[in-house]
């Protein structure tokens, strides 16, 4: 069983239209459903992934500034 799951954002979860597919956004809500936490990763700035973090309705952690900022 996973423990957690860690994914980047660009190139990996968004499409190439800058989106997250409804797909992925459904499977990581599933995830956190059963208690198995999502955190994002980026070179992005907080503020960079703040609106896509929202869609996912995540609670859990972010890794910003290609991990400078946990």
């Amino acid at each position: 069983m996973y423990k957690a799951v860690f994914s980047d954002f660009d190139g990996t979860l968004l499409t190439s239209r800058h989106t997250i597919s409804p797909r992925t956004v459904a499977v990581i809500k599933r995830l956190t459903a059963n208690g198995i936490p999502f955190v994002p990763i980026s070179a992005r700035s907080p503020l960079g992934i703040l609106p896509y973090w929202k869609q996912l309705e995540t609670n859990n952690v972010l890794v910003a500034f290609s991990g400078a900022l946990i």
